[in-house]
């Protein structure tokens, strides 16, 4: 019974992700809908999804998934503001570039469609490679910007303490979608070993199936987001930052540690570290939605 529920948990993410108008991520939250939209900008139409009202914050979601890491961070988010989380290019529903895109590709689709909005002004919230456009996007646009938030990101000191093994060998390793499809579905295990390995080992399995189903249909698209943050080489000097900026991440995120986030903090003229969020890996949105949450709204809220 508890498999069955978990796969028609999946199978309705699924449905959310690919044709459903609207979705609200639970009854508690009803007052708080979630509507599908899009926009219309050089590269073709980008999704996105709306919730809430008063000042605007963009989610920004990690290759290669899309705005459903965020399903159950929106409702809570919008009880204070007005919230926005796109499908990047080549991500979820929107367009599919005609070749792969470099960084300031994608950088520019993100510009075209905060324009495209007409937001004046707005708070960026970015996870894992979403946190890099989040970054670039301030450093290009400070006067558009209010404050950012930096989850699962973090540089590694000149003389680290710490090594993080556990990163360096599951980069090692090919990316989910080059493992050979085939008839008998022998590359559904070790894909879902990989989404279970970023999340956090206390993570609910549900959370993970639901990162799981958007990383399958994620294999329908030719391209997604890491080749070009892993090949770009012209970032910004965070020094040049001076947005209000927060860096926060699970403590089953083994992406990152604090030694890495105190690190990064120093880098920003003005940076707060985050405690570790318990029982949150990579998918930090989908496992501690409560939590991640109320650390973004405390930090937004605050004069």
């Amino acid at each position: 019974m508890k498999r069955a529920k978990r796969i028609a948990v999946g199978l309705a993410l699924l449905g959310s992700v690919l044709f459903a108008p609207g979705v609200s991520a639970s009854e508690d939250d009803a007052t708080q809908p979630i509507t599908k939209h899009y926009v219309s900008v050089s590269g073709g139409q980008l999704h996105y999804v709306t919730a809430g009202e008063g000042d605007p914050v963009l989610l920004l979601h990690q290759a290669p998934l899309s705005h459903a890491e965020f399903l159950e961070t929106i409702p809570i988010l919008a009880r204070h503001f007005r919230v926005i989380a796109w499908d990047a290019p080549g991500h979820g529903n929107s367009y599919i570039p005609d070749h792969e895109y470099e960084f300031l590709e994608y950088l520019g689709a993100l510009e075209e469609f905060v324009d495209a909005l007409g937001i004046e002004r707005l708070n960026l919230v970015g996870n894992h490679s979403g946190a890099s456009f989040t970054r670039e996007y301030a450093a290009a646009h400070p006067e558009r910007v209010g404050k950012i938030v930096l989850s699962g990101s973090a540089r590694t000191p000149p003389e680290p303490k710490t090594q993080l093994t556990q990163a360096d060998e599951f980069l090692s390793q090919p990316y989910s979608r080059e493992l050979a499809l085939d008839p008998e579905g022998d590359f559904l295990p070790p894909t879902w070993r990989r989404y279970v390995t970023l999340a956090s080992p206390s993570a609910d399995p549900d959370a993970v199936l639901r990162a799981f189903i958007i990383g399958l249909d994620a294999r329908t698209k030719p391209y997604d987001m890491h080749l070009a943050i892993f090949g770009y080489e012209g970032w910004t000097d965070y020094r040049t930052i001076e947005t209000p900026t927060m860096l926060l991440c699970g403590d089953g995120d083994f992406f990152v540690n604090s030694e890495r986030l105190d690190y990064t903090c120093t880098l920003f003229p003005n940076c707060e570290v985050h405690p570790l969020i318990e029982g949150a890996g990579a998918f930090i949105g989908l496992e501690r939605p409560e939590a991640y949450a109320q650390a973004i709204i405390e930090f937004l809220q605050r004069p």
